[in-house]
Order: structure tokens, then sequence, then C-alpha cells
């Protein structure tokens, strides 16, 4: 829907609706450069915001490839096999790198967006002065709004924004490649920073030990760091067609943001991205 007269009133009932394309709409909006766009789309959202703040909200981050889109994608299905409604949120601002703009990315997740409980939405954000992370936080809302349970925000840049959107979730989601011929990969210290849990991906090529080695390495070292809260980060080695292996990454997901809850944790962190979120409009 390419509407550029579409009022914010209009966009506000349509995003109620469910209505994915009128979504999609408002997420433009909310990543352009144009004044009058965002005018129009935070107008919108102000009419929304008593419909938002239900969804689990994850950040995923890592090396960006082939076997990470199939794994948001593989897990978003099987999410909505077990009854949620689930959002793929991706911000590509990579300058030097772009990712969504390609054909293959064009396509990509085509299973989930074919499903009426999913949402897939590529914003190809290099070159913009809009801030990512602001475009993002109001996607989110919008995708809340339009009554998404699970908002994946899978931002690829150059490594500034991720831990900006770290700030905007709930739990903060690490994606490692495991591949036959990479004995002793780095693990990058700011993915340790950030993760509240890292899934080791058994990729295509790779045999299950390589995988659960690479996890075991990546525990030691999420051990060896002060956490800044209650949780523990975790580490796993993940397939995205074992089911199994799924559900056991989402009970870690469920764990952490439990745990968030019986501590305050949960309500602190959120009341810290209200004020964020605020302090950015000024």
């Amino acid at each position: 829907m390419e509407n550029p007269d579409i009022d914010s009133e209009t966009m506000a009932h349509g995003v109620l609706a469910r209505d994915r394309e009128m979504l999609s709409c408002a997420i433009k909006l909310a990543v352009s450069d144009s004044a009058s766009d965002q005018e129009r789309v935070q107008s919108a959202l102000q009419r929304l915001l008593s419909r938002t703040g239900k969804a689990i909200r994850i950040s995923i981050s890592g090396a960006h490839c082939d076997d990470r889109t199939a794994f948001i994608e593989s897990l978003g299905l099987r999410l909505i096999e077990t009854g949620h409604r689930v959002a793929v949120l991706t911000f590509d601002s990579d300058k030097q790198h772009p990712h969504v703009s390609t054909p293959g990315q064009r396509t990509a997740m085509a299973g989930l967006s074919q499903r009426e409980e999913g949402f897939v939405h590529h914003s190809a954000c290099a070159g913009q002065s809009t801030d990512v992370t602001r475009g993002a936080r109001t996607s989110l809302l919008l995708c809340e709004a339009a009554g998404y349970d699970v908002i994946l925000m899978d931002i690829v840049d150059d490594g500034q924004s991720n831990a900006r959107a770290a700030e905007m979730v709930d739990c903060s989601l690490a994606l490692v490649p495991s591949r036959a011929d990479d004995q002793s990969p780095e693990i990058h210290e700011d993915l340790l920073a950030a993760a509240d849990i890292i899934a080791v991906i058994k990729s295509a090529g790779s045999n299950e030990q390589i995988a659960s080695q690479l996890a075991s390495a990546c525990q030691q070292a999420l051990a060896e760091r002060s956490p800044c809260g209650s949780w523990k980060p975790v580490a796993m080695a993940c397939s995205a067609n074992i089911e199994c292996d799924l559900d056991e990454l989402w009970q870690h997901v469920r764990q952490h943001r439990r745990q968030m809850i019986d501590t305050g944790e949960f309500v602190e962190r959120r009341e810290q991205q209200k004020l964020r979120w605020l302090a950015g409009k000024i």
C-alpha cells in the first residue's frame, strides 16, 4: 500500500483491524526521513499506545547469514504452531554491506509471511539520517497494537545499533553459526555483553559435536562475565529443523521473562525504555 494521503486516524484503525498492508505502510513511515511522514505515524501511534506493551520483545544479533534468516523463520513458524502471533522486523542500516535489498532477502521468510498469524517486514535504512532505533521502536509498538504477541527484532548493521536494540526489548538472543570448517570461531565481546541467550545454529555441513563444543565455549565465556542482573545468560546448540530444540530455546526465553517479572526487573526495564523513548522525542 503506497498512499501518501492516508491520514493518521485511518492508519490507526487499519492497524487495529490487523490489516497487514496498513501496518506495512505505517512502518515505512516510521523509518522515513520525511518530517511529515514522522508526524503522521506518531499521531497514529498516539491513538494506539493503550493497545501496546503486552508482547514478548526479543532482539536478534550475531553474524548475518542464510542460516540466521532460516532459523528466525523456523522459530516464528514453531511459535505460531503453539498459538502465538509473530512479527519479524528486520532493519538493515549497514551502509557497507546491505542485506535486505538483495533478491534473496526480499523473498526470505515467505512461509512465515504467508501465515495469517505471521508478519514479516524488511526495512532498508542504509543512508538514511533517521535514527534506526527510533523507527524500530515505533515499528515494534505498531506490531503490538496489531495484535502480535511475539516481536522478533533483527537489526543488521555495522555494530552500532544492536546494543541500542537490546535496550528496546525484554530478551536479547544471539545467533552463532556453526560450520564444519570453523573449529575455533571468535566469540565477539559485544555479543557476550548483550546476550541473554546464545543459540549456536547447527548449520548444514556441521555436526552435533561441533555445535555442542561451540555452545560449551560460549557458556564458559558467559560464566566468566559478571551478569548485569539476576539472570545468568545461557548458551545452547539449536537446529532450525528440530522442534524440540526450538521448544527448548523458547523455554529459556520464558524462564528469562518469568525471572525478570519475579524480581521486578521486567517492570523497571520497561519503564526505562519508556523514559529513553520520551527523551529521544525531545
